[in-house]
């Protein structure tokens, strides 16, 4: 194998076990702290590079275009927010199945926002990618069905019953 395709096998394996060691600090851990945790690892990997780049080739780390890398840095750290708090709330194989989607929603936005033109090939292949999307992941609905069951206990609150089968309030497995 080249080397390019063993850095591809790494990097897929760091990513997993991102994103299992992101599951399991999820558990304790609210998903905004360990976005902050690896936004400063990141920053510490980043500046190394960016100051041997800058040494030796000249690089400003603000690029070019300044206001692009901040919007980009700014999509980033959103998205990543949201796949961390995903990766909280659903099975690990359902959050990283609807994240690896990203392509999909990447096209749909694009002819959506910047109207780009997508031709009847690309939006049959957009079909099939959602569809099995759906398929493989099959979300559980496991964030909304604790929030069904946590309306319905609401709603028989405020009803004033004088028994609730929702139990005591909050019920203990439930994390805010």
């Amino acid at each position: 194998m080249t080397p390019g395709l063993w850095f591809m096998v790494a990097a897929a394996l760091a990513f997993s076990g991102m994103s299992v060691l992101v599951k399991l600090a999820s558990q304790t851990l609210p998903s905004a702290e360990v976005v902050l945790a690896r936004a400063a690892v990141t920053l510490v990997l980043s500046s190394i590079l960016v100051a041997r780049l800058a040494r030796t080739q000249a690089v400003s780390p603000w690029g070019r275009r300044r206001a692009a890398l901040i919007s980009r840095g700014a999509f980033g750290f959103f998205a990543l927010g949201c796949y961390y708090w995903t990766l909280g709330q659903m099975p690990l194989a359902e959050a990283t199945m609807i994240q690896q989607s990203s392509p999909i929603w990447g096209a749909v936005l694009a002819w959506v926002w910047l109207r780009e033109p997508v031709g009847a090939t690309t939006a049959v292949a957009l079909a099939i990618g959602f569809v099995g999307v759906s398929l493989v992941a099959q979300p559980s609905g496991h964030g909304v069905a604790r929030w069904r069951w946590r309306s319905r206990c609401w709603a028989r609150s405020a009803r004033r019953r004088p028994t609730s089968p929702c139990g005591s309030w909050p019920p203990p497995s439930t994390r805010w």
